[in-house]
């Protein structure tokens, strides 16, 4: 891909090359070359991505570039990492079946370029909506199943003990739903187990106990 070219929501599979990469990008003064959105993964030879060693100018962002025979990155530093690109197991449906379609845990979900807006009746490869969930997904295909609901009980919290049980306030209000749906919280409060706050406080006095041991002896 040279001169400007574009490459996005692609998926890359067992790619056999013998040299330069499953994907070669070399932007130059006729233009700036786009690569996001892309899964490369499981090349039987040849590398993932290789940028030119002129390039300075590819815009590479929202990738996943993983287990590829001679490296995922085979002509420079990594860009695992940086500008949303991971290495990661995609976690295809059945690639013995080249179904490459993503499983409700893969990390290619809700992981690509989130100010991508896709084209006005635009599908992803297997026709199904290429826009689900407030976030575009890595790869040619967009999850658009049921997902999971993201439980937030807050931020951590460190409570004094100085009777038992104790009780905690966790506000799960951050909680959400990626299909949208309302969710509620059936309570908000939990009580720290006695026994394992004994067995904690225990281990504080023993401890306590060796380190005034310690200070007596020096």
């Amino acid at each position: 891909m040279i001169s400007g070219g574009q490459l996005i929501n692609n998926t890359f599979v067992g790619n056999h090359a013998q040299f330069a990469g499953t994907v070669y990008a070399s932007s130059d003064y006729l233009g700036q070359c786009l690569i996001t959105n892309n899964i490369i993964c499981n090349a039987v030879s040849g590398g993932g991505i290789y940028f030119d060693s002129q390039d300075k100018f590819t815009q590479f962002a929202f990738n996943d570039v993983w287990n590829n025979t001679d490296g995922d990155y085979i002509s420079g530093v990594t860009e695992t990492g940086l500008n949303g690109n991971i290495s990661e197991d995609p976690q295809f449906v059945d690639v013995a079946n080249s179904d490459y379609r993503l499983r409700d845990t893969s990390p290619c979900i809700n992981a690509g370029d989130p100010n991508f807006q896709p084209a006005a009746g635009e599908l992803d490869f297997y026709g199904s909506t290429r826009f689900y969930a407030g976030r575009v997904d890595i790869g040619a295909s967009e999850y658009s199943d049921n997902f999971r609901p993201v439980a937030n009980a807050g931020p951590d919290q460190v409570a004094g003990v100085t009777r038992l049980p104790v009780l905690i306030l966790l506000d799960g209000s951050a909680s959400t739903d990626p299909n949208g749906a309302a969710l509620s919280t059936t309570g908000d409060r939990s009580a720290v187990r006695p026994e394992v706050s004994t067995m904690q406080a225990r281990q504080s006095r023993s401890l306590l106990r060796s380190n005034s041991q310690r200070t007596r002896l020096n």
